[in-house]
C-alpha cells in the first residue's frame, strides 16, 4: 500500500481518538437531511397538476367527489366498458387521495394492484394507463409493506417500460413512482436497478426535455445512488457518472442539488468510487458552484468534496489543485451552520493528510476562521474545528504545530472544549494536549507552556476532569497532571 493511501487511513486511528465516531455523526446528519429533503419533494410531486395530462376529468367540484362504493369501484375496474373502467380508476384514485393508508390497505386486499399493473401494459389506452399509474403512485406513497405489494405484482419493469411513452406526463409519473420505490430501502432500490432502469433513463436525457421531467429523473438518479444501509451496485451506478458530470452545468437549483447529492452518496468511504468520480471531471465544477447562494446546492457539493478528501493523498491533491482553499475562507464564515460545519470538516480532512497538505491549509490562513469557530457557540461546528486542530497536531511537523498554536493563539479556545459534555471531544483535546506537551518538552520549552496553560485556566479544567465519571477521561487527566505538573519536577510551572 502506498504512503499516500495510508496517511488518511491512519490519521483517524492514532491513540484513543475515535475520529470515525465523528465521521459517523456527520454521515447521520447527511442521511437525515436527505430524508427531509426527499419527503418535501415527495409531497410536491404528489400534487401533480392534472391539467398537464390528458383531459380525463371535468373541471367541476363533483368530479373529485367519491360517488362509488368500493364494490362498485371494483366492478367498474373489471368492466369491459373502457369508460366505466376509467371512472373506476378515477374513483379509486380519489379515495386514495383522501384516506391514503387505510384506503391503500383496502385496495390492496381487493386486488386492485394487479389490475393496475395489467393496465400499465395496454399502450392502446393512454388515459386508463395514466390513471392506473397514478393509483400505483398513491399506493407506493404508503408503508413499506404497501410498496412491496406493488413490487410483488411485477410493477417495476412495467413502470420502467412506461418511461418510453410518447406522453410526457406518463413518463413523469412513472419516473416519480420509481423514485419513491427506490428511496424506500436498499432492497427496493436494488430491485429498480436490477431491472435495467439506467439503460432506460439514459436515452431520455439525450435530447432536451421539460424541466419538470428533468427534475424528477435526476431525483430518481439520486435515489438510485443513495446508500441505504448498503451501497448500490457500483457497476450500474458507474454508468451515470458521465451524465452527472454534464448535469452539473444545468442552472436549475433542484437539478443541481440532486446531482450533488448523488455524487455525495457515491463518494462515501470508498477510494475506488472516489477515483471514478474524480476521473469523471466533476471536481472543478463542484468547487465552482460553491459560490452559489443556494444552501441546498452548497451542502451536498461540500459533502462530496469532503468525501473526496477522505481518500488518498493523491485524491486530496486533486481537490487542492482545483482551488478549494480560497473557497473555504468564505464557507467557514457562512451564515448557515451546516455549511460552516462541513467546511470545517473538510479542513480537518485536509489536515489529516501529509505535511504538504497541512502547509497548504496554513498558507491559506484557514486557522484564523477555525479559531473563530472554536470561540463561537455551535457545538457541532466546534467539534469539526477541534478535529482540524487535533489532526494537525497528529500529522504536522513540529514547526507546523508550533506555528499553528502560536500564530493563531489556539490553545485557549481549544482547551475550553475540556468543559464539553461530550466524552469523545474531551478525549480528543486531552490526547492532543499530551502531544503538544511532549513536543514542547523536546524543544526544552515546557515550563513556558505549563505557565500558559495555567494562565488560560486550562490546568483547572484538567484538574476538574480528575473527578470525571468517564474512566478513560479521569485516567488521562490524572496521567497528564502527574507527568507535567507534579511537585518534584524541576520544570513544572508550580515549582
Amino acid at each position: 500500500m502506498s504512503k499516500s493511501v495510508s496517511n488518511h487511513e491512519t490519521s483517524y486511528k492514532s491513540n484513543t481518538l475515535n475520529f470515525q465516531e465523528f465521521r459517523n455523526r456527520r454521515h447521520q446528519v447527511t442521511i437525515e437531511l436527505r430524508k427531509s429533503k426527499k419527503e418535501h419533494q415527495i409531497n410536491e410531486r404528489r400534487n401533480i397538476n392534472e391539467n398537464e395530462a390528458l383531459p380525463v376529468k371535468e373541471d367541476n367540484e363533483e368530479s373529485s367527489a367519491i360517488r362509488m362504493t368500493v364494490e362498485e369501484m371494483l366492478h367498474a375496474l373489471h368492466s369491459d366498458d373502457k369508460k366505466q373502467q376509467l371512472i373506476g380508476f378515477q374513483e379509486v384514485r380519489n379515495i386514495l387521495d383522501c384516506e391514503q393508508n387505510q384506503a391503500n390497505a383496502i385496495m390492496i386486499s381487493n386486488s386492485v394492484v394487479p389490475v393496475c399493473v395489467k393496465m400499465l401494459q395496454d399502450n392502446s389506452q393512454p388515459m386508463l394507463q395514466f390513471e392506473a399509474a397514478w393509483v400505483l403512485a398513491n399506493i407506493i406513497s404508503g408503508t413499506t409493506e404497501q410498496i412491496m405489494s406493488v413490487i410483488q405484482y411485477n410493477a417495476v419493469p412495467h413502470l420502467i417500460n412506461l418511461l418510453k411513452s410518447k406522453v410526457p406526463i406518463h413518463v413523469e409519473l412513472a419516473a416519480w413512482t420509481l423514485a419513491v420505490i427506490a428511496s424506500n430501502s436498499a432492497v427496493t432500490r436494488n430491485i429498480v436497478i436490477n431491472h435495467d432502469i439506467i439503460d432506460s433513463l439514459l436515452p431520455l436525457l439525450v435530447n432536451e426535455i421539460p424541466i419538470s421531467l428533468l427534475r424528477i429523473i435526476v431525483w430518481l438518479i439520486s435515489n438510485l445512488c443513495c446508500n441505504i444501509n448498503t451501497s448500490p451496485p457500483f457497476e450500474n451506478i458507474r454508468q451515470l457518472l458521465p451524465l452527472l458530470s454534464q448535469l452539473l452545468y444545468i442552472s436549475d437549483k433542484q437539478v443541481l442539488s440532486n446531482v450533488c447529492f448523488a455524487l455525495s452518496f457515491i463518494t462515501i468511504n470508498d477510494k475506488l468510487k472516489i477515483q471514478a468520480v474524480i476521473d469523471a471531471g466533476v471536481v472543478p465544477r463542484l468547487i465552482d458552484i460553491l459560490d452559489c447562494e443556494e444552501n441546498t446546492i452548497i451542502i451536498p457539493a461540500l459533502r462530496t468534496i469532503g468525501n473526496i478528501v477522505t481518500g488518498t493523498d493523491a485524491q486530496t491533491d486533486e481537490v487542492i489543485k482545483a482551488e478549494i482553499l480560497p473557497k473555504l475562507v468564505g464557507l467557514l464564515q457562512h451564515e448557515n451552520k451546516l455549511v460552516v460545519k462541513d467546511a470545517a470538516w473538510i479542513v480537518s480532512n485536509l489536515t489529516a493528510g501529509n505535511q504538504n497538505q497541512i502547509q497548504a491549509v496554513l498558507n491559506a490562513d484557514l486557522f484564523t476562521y477555525i479559531r473563530h469557530i472554536l470561540e463561537q457557540n455551535d457545538f457541532d461546528c466546534k467539534i469539526e474545528a477541534a478535529l482540524a486542530v487535533s489532526t494537525t497536531i497528529a500529522m504536522g511537523s513540529p514547526e507546523q504545530i508550533m506555528y499553528m498554536l502560536n500564530e493563531y493563539q489556539l490553545l485557549k479556545p481549544f482547551t475550553d472544549l475540556l468543559k464539553a459534555q461530550d466524552a469523545d471531544t474531551i478525549l480528543i483535546v486531552l490526547c492532543a494536549l499530551g502531544k503538544i506537551f511532549k513536543l514542547y518538552e523536546s524543544v526544552d520549552d515546557l515550563k513556558r507552556l505549563c505557565i500558559t496553560l495555567e494562565e488560560i485556566n486550562g490546568l483547572d479544567k484538567i484538574e476538574a476532569l480528575q473527578q470525571h465519571e468517564n474512566e478513560c477521561i479521569y485516567k488521562k487527566a490524572n496521567d497528564f497532571i502527574d507527568t507535567y505538573f507534579c511537585n518534584d519536577r524541576d520544570d513544572c510551572s508550580n515549582d
